[in-house]
C-alpha cells in the first residue's frame, strides 16, 4: 500500500529543512506535536484540495513577477493585532538560510 499523500509531503518538508519528520506526528508522538524534529521551527505541513490563500497568493505572483518582483502577501485579519507574511518556500529558505543549498521541490514536482 502505497504511502497517503499528506505523509510524503511532511517527509518532503522535513528534509527540506534538513531535519526528519516528526514518528508518528500530531498529538500521537512522544518528541513533539509539530510535522518535523526541527530544534527551532515548529513546523506544521497542510495539504489541501483547494486554497483561496493559494489563489490570492498566485495573483500577487503573477503581478509580482510582472514587475521583477518577490510576491510577499501580507494578510491582516481585522480586530487581530497579527498579521501574516505569506512567501513562496523557496525565497523563505533564502532568508532564513542564506548561502546554504536548499532541497525544496517545486509546485509541479509530487513530493516522494
Amino acid at each position: 500500500m502505497p504511502e497517503p499523500s499528506w505523509k510524503r509531503l511532511e517527509r518532503a518538508v522535513a528534509h527540506t529543512f534538513g531535519v526528519e519528520r516528526t514518528p508518528l506526528s500530531g498529538s500521537a508522538s512522544r518528541h513533539t506535536r509539530s510535522d518535523t524534529l526541527h530544534p527551532k521551527l515548529y513546523i506544521e505541513t497542510k495539504q489541501r484540495a483547494t486554497s483561496s490563500l493559494h489563489t490570492l497568493f498566485e495573483q500577487v505572483a503573477r503581478v509580482a513577477a510582472n514587475e521583477g518582483k518577490e510576491p510577499v502577501l501580507i494578510v491582516h485579519k481585522r480586530g487581530s493585532r497579527r498579521r501574516l507574511v505569506v512567501i513562496d518556500l523557496q525565497l523563505f529558505l533564502q532568508l532564513y538560510q542564506p548561502g546554504v543549498p536548499t532541497h525544496a521541490t517545486t509546485d509541479t514536482e509530487e513530493p516522494s
